[in-house]
């Protein structure tokens, strides 16, 4: 069987894929992400795009490899939010979506040189209403969620800055949809319950 490639070097992607059983190792895609994020495509279409071109730079240098790609893009109101880098843009992303709704979209890519199938899964988070100003600094300073979509980790303390969170698939929320994952993962011969 190929070798099975993840275009990320996130612990948090390594650590969803590791709970499907399968083998691959971590390849980091070193893209330009911001040359996608400036222009003016739709959310979905960031997302997509830049796990596409993570997993192709990938699979250029590893092409007898499947490589496994993904992007997260954080939405609302007509704003999309990348990772924040800092102390200050990642409160400010969390005031702004204090009490809002925003949509969180994992775009995933699986390519060979023989094919490539790309998807997306959104999900919808809903900040609480009543985050004190101390709070959301607090939290980021804990927590410092700085290489984060969103500005949060879910996982951990990030849970209670939500009053709802609606999704087919939470992992999605950590950087990898899984279900969806798996399913596209057997079209490449690849099924995590037959090995």
């Amino acid at each position: 069987m190929k070798k099975i490639i993840l275009a990320s070097t996130s612990i948090y992607r390594k650590e969803l894929l590791k709970k499907i059983g399968i083998t691959f190792s971590c390849v980091n895609p070193e893209v330009d992400e911001s040359a996608y994020k400036n222009k003016l495509y739709q959310p979905k279409e960031i997302a997509e795009k830049l796990s596409c071109l993570k997993t192709n730079t990938v699979l250029e240098l590893n092409p007898e490899a499947i490589v496994i790609g993904s992007d997260q893009v954080i939405h609302l109101n007509g704003e999309t939010f990348s990772k924040p880098k800092s102390i200050e843009n990642a409160i400010s992303q969390l005031k702004k979506m204090r009490g809002k709704t925003h949509e969180l979209i994992s775009g995933v890519t699986i390519s060979t040189k023989e094919k490539s199938i790309t998807f997306s899964h959104s999900t919808f988070l809903t900040l609480r209403e009543d985050l004190l100003d101390s709070e959301i600094e607090y939290y980021v300073n804990k927590e410092e969620p700085l290489f984060c979509a969103g500005s949060y980790m879910i996982e951990n303390l990030g849970i209670a800055l939500f009053s709802e969170i609606r999704t087919t698939d939470f992992n999605s929320i950590i950087g990898l949809p899984l279900i969806d994952l798996i399913t596209h993962l057997k079209k490449f011969n690849i099924h995590p319950l037959r090995q």
